[in-house]
């Protein structure tokens, strides 16, 4: 099973502990090590970014840095 953890930060972490017999792979922009961006299908993405609640409670979709649509 192919996974990919999108953002390496306190959530990302914790995940990769989990998958960690899968060797999941990471991409944080902001950690140059962990840039598996790769042409390749993943079974299971986890997108780790922050995002803001809209004072409507909603989510704020711009603070995924455009991960959504890198991927």
């Amino acid at each position: 099973m192919d996974i990919l953890i999108v953002g390496y930060g306190n959530i990302g972490k914790h995940i990769y502990d989990e998958f960690r017999t899968l060797k999941p792979d990471i991409y944080d922009p902001y950690i140059s090590t962990h840039n598996s961006k790769q042409e390749k299908h993943y079974d299971i993405a986890f997108i780790c970014v922050p995002t803001d609640m809209l004072p409507d409670g909603s989510c704020d979709g711009q603070g995924d840095g455009g991960i959504l649509t890198t991927f």
